[in-house]
């Protein structure tokens, strides 16, 4: 029995708005098509035609969502994916453990969202052969996904030929894996699978021990979330973090909306977020008494900049200047900075900084810009460098995630700092 196409919008919020609640998934309005055709695969099963009888019986069985879930998620993963997050975890570890190997009883990692076992085992694989014995004794690995049926094949950690040969360096195959008889695939051995801890578990219900974990991995997961339950969840993280912990998320994601938890660190080519580290409230309070005097005086400075400062605008972008905050020059871009206007943009960045010059850091301000071609970005740091040495610290701050990706992928980092 199939469910006939489904064209009632209603019913379909009423499962998305369910699913986020319970889970914090959500499906974007354009996407609800592809939550109603997976909703169907489940309710063939159980042989219901009705999508208001299947809501009824889902919101009274908490199994069944489960279950659903099950239908819902599609998962993506393989082993070694993104491997450099496993080599700053050996480098911070032999770094932090040199003086002192007694540290920590445990060194516990957490992957939330593990889907099929991938990740928790590539870490496991990859910390066995690159650190010491000693420290790799004591390492501990929690790993939970809210599917079940992913969790039964990560827990049994038995993979197809498809699977495994995908991995580039075999001799992590050659030492960790088993091969299966009648060419049914590998088994991971056991000294890997006896450091990983496997459950069926909710991000926004599983209890995390307060500062409990070294190193938080949640890579693709946060990107199916509401920014309401985004930050819910970030914040749980930042409390299971110990004081040095590191996050990490997949190289796409970014925390730039989290910046008062996590620091955006850089090691490997690769970026990480260190937790910041917790204030006292006599401390806060200093640190807020001393700025309100810096910005009453930085106002009074902005105040005689404005009068002599030059302003670019036209109907497709904007470069103004913006503030003076905490001895920085701030200079606010916003709208499409395309490559046919490049030399418009220089010419009159040049003009507006060559009246500022007694000012050594500099921010561009990019939280507005629609669209920005890379070569634009690349000479706007190629002039800042060759015509404005007195800026020591030229720094980027947006939260256009098209942005972070370009400063990912185009290596900017010898022209700006990401603020």
């Amino acid at each position: 029995m199939t469910l006939d196409k489904i064209n009632d919008v209603a019913i379909l919020k009423k499962f998305n708005d369910y699913l986020h609640q319970k889970t914090g998934f959500i499906f974007e309005e354009k996407d609800l098509d592809k939550l109603n055709n997976r909703i169907n695969k489940r309710t063939t099963d159980l042989s219901i035609n009705n999508l208001d009888n299947y809501y009824d019986f889902l919101i009274r069985n908490e199994n069944e969502l489960l279950e659903l879930i099950n239908h819902i998620i599609i998962n993506e993963t393989t082993f070694f994916r993104h491997e450099e997050h496993y080599a700053i975890i050996v480098a911070k570890l032999k770094e932090e453990l040199k003086d002192n190997p007694n540290k920590y009883r445990f060194i516990n990692i957490l992957s939330a969202g593990c889907s099929t076992g991938e990740e928790p085992y590539s870490i496991a694989m990859y910390l066995k052969k690159n650190l010491p014995e000693s420290i790799f004794n004591i390492v501990r690995i929690t790993a939970f996904d809210i599917s079940s049926f992913n969790i039964r094949i990560a827990t049994a950690g038995k993979y197809p030929t498809i699977k495994t040969e995908k991995i580039k360096e075999k001799i992590f195959l050659n030492l960790y894996f088993r091969e299966l008889p009648n060419d049914e695939g590998y088994e991971i051995k056991p000294e890997i699978k006896n450091i990983i801890n496997f459950s069926v578990g909710n991000l926004f219900n599983v209890e995390l021990k307060k500062k409990n974990f070294n190193f938080i991995f949640c890579r693709n997961v946060m990107i199916y979330f509401s920014s309401d339950k985004r930050r819910q969840l970030l914040e749980k993280f930042y409390n299971a973090l110990n004081n040095n912990g590191i996050f990490f998320v997949a190289p796409t994601e970014s925390l730039l909306d989290a910046k008062d938890l996590f620091e955006r660190c850089r090691m490997f080519a690769a970026t990480y977020y260190q937790k910041k580290t917790d204030e006292t409230k006599e401390t806060r309070d200093k640190k807020s008494a001393a700025l309100a005097a810096v910005n009453n005086y930085e106002k009074k400075s902005f105040d005689n900049i404005q009068k002599s400062a030059g302003v670019l605008t036209n109907k497709e972008f904007a470069i103004t200047m913006a503030n003076v905050r905490r001895g920085y020059l701030e200079i606010e871009f916003s709208g499409k900075f395309e490559d046919a206007y490049k030399t418009e943009i220089i010419n009159e960045l040049k003009k507006i900084l060559q009246k500022q010059r007694e000012y050594n850091k500099l921010i561009l301000i990019m939280n507005n810009v629609n669209y920005i071609d890379v070569s634009v970005l690349k000479e706007i740091g190629k002039v800042l460098k060759t015509n404005f040495s007195n800026f020591a610290s030229v720094l980027l701050t947006t939260n256009k995630e098209q942005l972070l990706r370009i400063f990912e992928f185009h290596k900017l980092e010898e022209y700006f700092e990401l603020l």
